[in-house]
């Protein structure tokens, strides 16, 4: 196993800036979901690290080992596609086994580690059958066990997870975290998919247009956004532009009638940014304790069904919309009071 680092790291194609000037460390045994929407860099990223991509600018270190110029094959990297890749005239064991051969193992050693990958994850029995006599998640499982097979110092997943239902590729997404844990194997998790990178990641990576937002453990990237982009991309948030005014007490916004502060710097009719969460407004203020809480007013124009969770759409007086996502079933058009902690509501 090795420390990944990447120090400012650049690739365009064109125009395109695919990656700008990245640099970020993922340490021994951990595992790094690099999240972002399409167009963010991410496959960009993971590729370069595979040796698949030659960037204009930068260095790769496994270690101390600068493997920025290598090629692929002599990286020590393994890397798990997006749809798996897997050789359809292939048997199971065969595709497993295919990049030990390239690495011209012993027949004795090949059975062995081959064996080891299918207990590994789960596919004993199914060595004989072909890619296409088995199921989406199974052919996921064996592109891990093709790729874990070479003892690689890093392993890199592109987005393994996106080409299966919603079912199965929750429960895989666990299976792969534990497997994760118990090899101590240090990995790069590429997702489009917010969820599956806080549920899983010791450390999330998100990038926006080639560049690093924030990186941080799961909980205080979500909990405490240092951008704009960074509110919005994790969790159903609300984005509100509104003007400062000014009146005798100084400058402020004004939301759902509350008086919110304005950041350093702004002066009157200058627009801000204002991002709170729709899971993180209660009707409760009880529940909020003694901490310090803005009260936002409206009323409910539209609401959906969730599930546990019903999603209301609250109409200001300013004429802002909010989502609010609350348990209680509430008719439309009544009016209502909502509750946020002040350090829950960001102001750009």
């Amino acid at each position: 196993m090795a420390n990944l680092t990447i120090r400012n790291l650049s690739k365009s194609y064109g125009a395109v800036r695919a990656l700008d000037n990245v640099s970020l460390t993922v340490k021994e045994g951990k595992l790094a979901a690099v999240l972002g929407p399409s167009g963010s860099g991410k496959s960009t990223l993971v590729r370069a690290i595979a040796g698949f991509v030659r960037c204009d600018s930068g260095e790769i270190l496994l270690d101390n080992r600068n493997i920025t110029h290598e090629k692929p094959e002599l990286r020590n990297t393994a890397m798990v596609f997006q749809n798996y890749a897997l050789w359809p005239h292939m048997t199971i064991y065969q595709n497993i086994a295919y990049g030990l051969k390239l690495r011209k193992k012993s027949p004795e050693e090949i059975r062995e580690k081959v064996q080891w990958a299918l207990e590994l994850v789960d596919l004993q029995g199914l060595e004989d059958r072909y890619p296409k006599q088995t199921s989406g998640g199974q052919q996921q499982r064996v592109a891990l066990a093709r790729a874990l097979v070479v003892d690689p110092e890093i392993l890199l997943l592109d987005e393994p997870l996106s080409n299966l239902d919603a079912k199965i590729r929750y429960r895989l997404r666990f299976e792969i975290k534990k497997l994760q844990k118990r090899l101590n194997i240090t990995t790069i998790y590429i997702t489009h998919d917010q969820e599956e990178a806080l549920s899983i990641a010791d450390q999330v990576i998100l990038l926006n247009n080639g560049q690093i937002q924030q990186e941080d453990d799961p909980e205080s990237i979500y909990s405490s956004p240092n951008n704009p982009f960074v509110a919005e991309f994790l969790g159903a948030s609300n984005v509100i532009t509104a003007d400062i005014l000014e009146d005798d007490q100084g400058l402020y916004v004004l939301l759902g009638g509350a008086r919110l502060p304005v950041p350093r710097g702004k002066k009157p009719h200058d627009k801000v940014s204002i991002i709170m969460r729709a899971d993180e407004v209660s009707q409760d203020r009880e529940a909020l304790g003694d901490s310090s809480f803005y009260t936002l007013k409206g009323r409910i124009s539209e609401q959906m069904y969730l599930g546990a969770k019903r999603r209301y759409e609250v109409a200001t007086g300013e004429g802002h919309t909010l989502l609010v996502d609350l348990e209680k079933r509430l008719p439309t058009d009544a009016d209502i009071e909502l509750y946020i902690h002040r350090d829950k509501l960001y102001i750009y």
